[in-house]
């Protein structure tokens, strides 16, 4: 019965590896979270990190983008993730 009711206006949605250029937009809202949560002061994320963040497959989409920069921001603690 949930399903039948969630499903009255689908919203299309594309898999992250099909919105890369959302990604560095992800990562500072991500970033903006994951310091409240930890009480960190990461500021930003390295270009060439970024990068490579650009390059990933993404299979478990924003839910895995977003344990990545959770882990990050924490390793990092304050600074540029690198």
């Amino acid at each position: 019965d949930l399903f039948y009711r969630l499903n009255v206006l689908p919203v299309p949605l594309p898999p992250l590896r099909d919105r890369r250029d959302d990604i560095p937009m992800l990562c500072s809202a991500l970033i903006s979270d994951m310091n409240r949560k930890h009480d960190c002061r990461a500021t930003d994320i390295a270009p060439a990190a970024l990068a490579l963040l650009g390059q990933h497959h993404w299979p478990g989409n924003v839910r895995e983008l977003r344990n990545v920069i959770e882990r990050a921001v924490i390793l990092a603690g304050e600074g540029t993730i690198q």
